[in-house]
């Protein structure tokens, strides 16, 4: 007979896509392993710098089920992640220079927004939109930069070019 699991407790989906940035965020990307590396020895390596890690993942090739050297490892804190990522070059195993740096989910996160939430994020004023869709117009301009109450100043590019908008 199957065991029942306790019932995880139900969150929403702003707090869930919370929870899953800051996991990225304690999250490094680790490469120049051994092939031979495994979860645990390299849970063992970052202990001995007082790095507590939470979870590793090590990326096999998808046809032959082999390690492919690169792999994540999710650490505890946010700061642990930071110290980790200095630790980037020290002697895994004695020998084998390991390699990290940040997992870059931030790509990821700003994929998923509004092209003018991240130019404002970033203090960006002006954007130029190239080769777009001849049909496109001002408006549908204005509705895809649009952010909050600020509506942007679009000038259309047929503007310049002397064609028809």
């Amino acid at each position: 007979r199957g065991r029942l699991r306790p019932q995880e407790p139900q969150i929403s989906a702003e707090e869930r896509a919370q929870k899953e940035k800051e996991k990225a965020y304690r999250t490094a990307y680790v490469w120049s392993l051994p092939r031979t590396t495994t979860s645990e020895e390299l849970v063992e390596f970052f202990k001995t710098f007082e790095l507590n890690v939470v979870n590793t993942t090590l990326i096999c090739d998808r046809n032959s089920g082999k390690f492919t050297g690169i792999g994540y490892a999710e650490f505890e804190t946010q700061e642990m992640h930071d110290k980790a990522i200095s630790v980037s070059g020290q002697l895994f195993r004695g020998r084998f220079p390991i390699r990290l740096k940040p997992s870059e989910a931030e790509k990821n996160f700003a994929a998923d927004t509004k092209p003018a939430e991240v130019a404002a994020a970033a203090g960006v004023t002006r954007v130029y939109v190239s080769q777009m869709h001849e049909k496109m117009s001002e408006d549908d301009l204005k509705e895809l930069f649009q952010s909050g109450t600020r509506s942007p100043h679009v000038s259309h590019p047929h503007q310049y070019a002397g064609l028809p908008p």
